[in-house]
This record gives structure tokens, C-alpha cells and sequence, in this order.
């Protein structure tokens, strides 16, 4: 029989992750392995919950307590986007993917930059989510949430960046860290109806060069895109 095809991902940039789901584990809500590789709340909506899930795809969780805070406004590694955001869209999107063409993929997840609000002055302030004995930011929220979704076979690549902040009004062309090319990439617009959506995560997308570019420490992969 032959082999079912594979999602592996891992997290490459702050708190990052190696999953692996095969189309017919994604069929099944997903079986993932994870490996880490590492590098106020006065600013947080009353309501919002923190969670540490948005850099895993969606299932499984470890515990019905995590699953349920998904369903909150608020995630971490931190995500400023709900539920029913693109970044949730692109997951399920990834799996659809797989399982439509049955292929085996390998997706690059992490974060990039520090997510800042206006303090009651109107000042930008980096928002952190933990801090040590001497209030120093220690968990930074993320601005970005990356995906860089790799099919070995055809050597192709595409990378997905979300925006971490439902505030951010407007996004201005140097908020876009690459050129976008999501218009040149259907299964990302089948996944995600509302791309440019401030509130459920404006998303992008970019070659992974463009992505190396911004950010060094993703995966130097300079191939075309999936499509």
C-alpha cells in the first residue's frame, strides 16, 4: 500500500515547531509531533485569553481547557486575531491542501517582530505577555505570524504572513514586510475569503527568497511558489 501523504511542519523562527500529519491523519483532525527550536496586560481587550497554541495546527490540543480558550479573542504565541481568523483559515486551508492532491508538505511556522499598541498617551508600547522580577518583557507578543509551506517533490514554496493585530488601522505599505503575490496563489484564496481584513488578520503572501529577505532566520529556500 502506499504511503499516505505527510504535513511536516516546523517552527523556525521565535517559538517554533516541527509537526507531521499525514492527508489521512488530517482527515482525522490531525496527529502531530512537535519539536521546539527556539530563539501589558493593560493593553490586552478585557475577555481575552492567552494561549500558546497559534503556532501548532489546530488539533489536537493538549487539553479540552487549551481547545476551549481557542475560542476566545486573544491567542498566543500571542495572536490578536479571532477564532474564525485567516490565520485559522490558512491551517485548515494547508491540510485541505495536502488531502486534496495528496501530497507530503513540509510548513515552516513561526513569528517575527514584537506586536506594539498605544498607550493612554497615544505612545506605541511593545506588548509582552510575561515579564521577570525587574518588569522585563520576557514573552513578547508577536507582529507576525509566518507559514512557509515547502512541496519537495515539485520544490516549490509559499509563504503566508499574517498581521497580529486587530488595531492596526490602517496597514501601511511598510507594515507588508515582502511583495505580495496571494493573487497568484488560488488554494490560499479557496482557504481565505477575506485576505485584507484587519480584524481577522490581514494576511499576505510572498516567494520564500522574498520571506528570507525579511526575515534571515526562515528557511533559505529561493524555488517558486505553490500554487
Amino acid at each position: 500500500m502506499a504511503a499516505k501523504p505527510r504535513v511536516s511542519t516546523h517552527k523556525m523562527i521565535s517559538l517554533s515547531t516541527h509537526e507531521t500529519v499525514s492527508a489521512g491523519e488530517a482527515k482525522q483532525k490531525g496527529k502531530i509531533t512537535e519539536r521546539r527550536c527556539g530563539s501589558r496586560d493593560e493593553w490586552i481587550p478585557s475577555g481575552s485569553v492567552v494561549i500558546s497554541s497559534a503556532l501548532r495546527l489546530r488539533f489536537p490540543y493538549p487539553s479540552r481547557c487549551v481547545a476551549r480558550s481557542k475560542l476566545k479573542r486573544t491567542l498566543l504565541a500571542g495572536s490578536g486575531t479571532p477564532t474564525n481568523g485567516n490565520w485559522n483559515w490558512l491551517e485548515i486551508g494547508v491540510r485541505n491542501t495536502a488531502l486534496a492532491r495528496q501530497l507530503d508538505l513540509t510548513i515552516y511556522t513561526g513569528t517575527f517582530s514584537v506586536m506594539t499598541l498605544d498607550d493612554i498617551n497615544g505612545v506605541q508600547q511593545q506588548i509582552y505577555l510575561a515579564f521577570d522580577a525587574n518588569n522585563n518583557g520576557l514573552l513578547p507578543a508577536p507582529k507576525y505570524f509566518c507559514k512557509l509551506i515547502h512541496e519537495p517533490i515539485s520544490n516549490t514554496a509559499t509563504a503566508v504572513i499574517g498581521i497580529n493585530n486587530p488595531y492596526l488601522n490602517p496597514v501601511m505599505p511598510e507594515d507588508v514586510i515582502c511583495p505580495d503575490v496571494c493573487d497568484q496563489i488560488p488554494w490560499v484564496n479557496s482557504a481565505i475569503f477575506e485576505l485584507n481584513s484587519i480584524a481577522k488578520g490581514y494576511t499576505c503572501c510572498c516567494t520564500a527568497a522574498e520571506l528570507h529577505k525579511a526575515v534571515s532566520f526562515s528557511p533559505n529556500l529561493d524555488v517558486p511558489l505553490f500554487i
